[in-house]
């Protein structure tokens, strides 16, 4: 038989500035703003993420010519002057093209070979799509499509 483990309930004490300890209702009064507080901070949360998934419902088609120059779109400083929610790249070659969404250019990014496409959905994330770079392999163009929802 093992032997019984008393639980101990901690239960802080609320004290004012002198550092007496409040009790009635100065007690209830702090534990009422406390609460209020809670409650605004959620509420605060929850208008961010209903923020991040406002869309204007707004489409942006371009055509991309990628060459072994590195290019970027900019969609805060430049047209549309929004970053995008969503993008779709389809690359109709003939060449491979590398792109990166709001990152550091780094070698290992995969490319995006002729015939295939890409998908970005930033509706929820932190940081919508704000730029894109792109390009191809020295001597190498492609011709991207992208259409991009802001």
């Amino acid at each position: 038989m093992e032997p019984s483990r008393q639980v101990q309930v901690f239960t802080p004490e609320v004290v004012d500035e002198r550092g007496n300890k409040v009790v009635g209702p100065e007690l209830e009064k702090v534990t009422g703003l406390v609460t209020e507080f809670a409650q605004l901070a959620q509420l605060a949360r929850m208008r961010k993420s209903l923020e991040r998934e406002h869309v204007q419902g707004k489409v942006d088609e371009r055509t991309l010519s990628a060459t072994d120059h590195l290019q970027y779109i900019d969609t805060v400083n430049d047209h549309p002057h929004v970053p995008w929610a969503t993008a779709f790249f389809a690359n109709d070659g003939p060449d491979p093209v590398y792109i990166v969404v709001n990152g550091d250019i780094m070698e290992g990014v995969p490319p995006l070979n002729k015939n295939d496409s890409d998908n970005f959905n930033f509706t929820k994330a932190d940081r919508r799509i704000e730029i894109v770079y792109y390009w191809c392999d020295a001597g190498k163009s492609a011709s991207v499509r992208v259409r991009a929802k802001y």
